[in-house]
């Protein structure tokens, strides 16, 4: 007896409903090599993804985004796996999502549940944080 689950989306199951509360933006593309190291000056990052900022790690990027918030007087963040997935799926004016780098989310990695959650930020802890992109399945640098 087969199973009809994808070998490489066994963890993506089940689909189940979530819903998204408030309004939220995310930026059109990446952050920047040039724009991160505004943060960190020294930061070099990897050029396979050239413009953008990779070989972050997730701490790297949530201080990014507290030094960002701190910067411009606005609230910055990475968006929660919900939000990223949302936002891939419904606009069409984002661009990278699935054939650039990985993305980190704000969301701990834990298995999917079939029930409707409302802002789901995953696990309260774990071993890893999520990641959403392009190249997923290959060999890519990420985040």
């Amino acid at each position: 007896m087969g199973s009809n689950i994808s070998p490489a989306k066994w963890d993506e199951q089940p689909i189940h409903k979530v819903k998204i509360s408030q309004p939220f933006c995310i930026s059109e593309t990446e952050v920047t090599i040039e724009q991160f190291r505004q943060f960190k000056a020294e930061f070099e990052g990897t050029k396979d993804f050239d413009p953008y900022a990779t070989g972050v790690s997730w701490y790297d990027a949530m201080a990014f985004c507290q030094w960002l918030s701190k910067k411009e007087g606005k609230p910055y963040r990475v968006p929660i796996e919900a939000e990223w997935e949302y936002a891939c799926k419904t606009e069409p004016s984002l661009k990278n999502m699935l054939s650039s780098a990985r993305e980190w989310c704000l969301d701990w990695y834990s298995e999917h549940t079939d029930d409707v959650q409302v802002d789901p930020i995953g696990a309260e802890y774990g071993i890893a944080k999520v990641v959403r992109g392009g190249g997923l399945d290959s060999e890519s640098h990420g985040c």
